[in-house]
């Protein structure tokens, strides 16, 4: 029989990703052997692997991945709803939910933000799992700082301000008053009213007639203390003649 290169070449190309590589040499012999190119491919779609003979950890990138069930284990769930919801969740699958508040500056109050174990996890049927639930933050005391202060410290809390000018007789620039009132709990975004006395301003027409005023006035005292020193100076023989019976 004679040995057709082609068909030797096409069987290599059409067995390159055969497993069996004593295999996919014979075939290729053979290919050359036959010396009919359809012959040749036929034989390299006879060695292409099957489907369902493909191992099980030769799975797609893009497959998904189930979990496995484990007799007597439950996989604690992905827990975003609120605290009572979670606790339904968890008492459904035989788990115990605890919750435990954590001071956030990010959250609302009552949002659930995870669990101990954490989602995804196994545990014996009938665990303990801690829901973990914002606390939100603590209103800080503001009274006697300055309105500047008491601004960055609510910012720094995540906590937004409103500004009220009082005529409480206080210290200008100082907070005296606040709303809610301190160690209040407030959820991220929370307003806190500060009340403070800015100080009495007048604009700046006004106090450049004061200063005006002020000035004239005191040009007038001026003169008319140059006019008493003048009146002290008089001559002997002036102060004199003023006095009955002199000639």
């Amino acid at each position: 029989m004679p040995f057709d290169a082609r068909g030797l070449v096409l069987v290599s190309l059409l067995t390159q990703n055969l497993p069996d590589r004593n295999l996919a040499a014979t075939l290729d012999i053979v290919g050359g052997m036959m010396g009919s190119p359809l012959g040749a491919v036929l034989i390299g779609a006879l060695a292409q692997p099957r489907q369902d003979s493909l191992p099980t950890n030769a799975l797609p990138a893009n497959s998904v991945s189930v979990p496995v069930s484990v007799p007597g284990l439950v996989q604690v769930p992905d827990l975003w709803q609120s605290a009572d919801e979670a606790m339904s969740q968890l008492l459904a699958l035989g788990l115990v939910g605890v919750q435990a508040d954590v001071t956030t500056t990010t959250s609302r109050i009552g949002q659930v933000l995870g669990s101990q174990p954490a989602a995804g996890e196994f545990v014996p049927s009938g665990s303990t799992v801690t829901v973990l639930v914002s606390a939100g933050v603590a209103a800080p005391n503001l009274v006697g700082k300055h309105v500047d202060e008491a601004d960055a410290l609510l910012t720094e809390l995540g906590l937004e301000h409103f500004h009220v000018q009082s005529d409480h007789q206080a210290a200008p620039g100082i907070v005296f008053r606040q709303n809610p009132n301190a160690g209040a709990r407030l959820s991220a975004g929370d307003f806190v009213t500060v009340y403070f006395y800015e100080g009495r301003r007048y604009p700046d027409e006004i106090i450049e007639a004061v200063v005006i005023v002020e000035e004239i006035a005191e040009e007038e005292a001026q003169e008319v203390t140059e006019q008493q020193v003048k009146g002290s100076r008089r001559r002997p023989s002036e102060a004199g003649s003023d006095i009955p019976g002199a000639s």
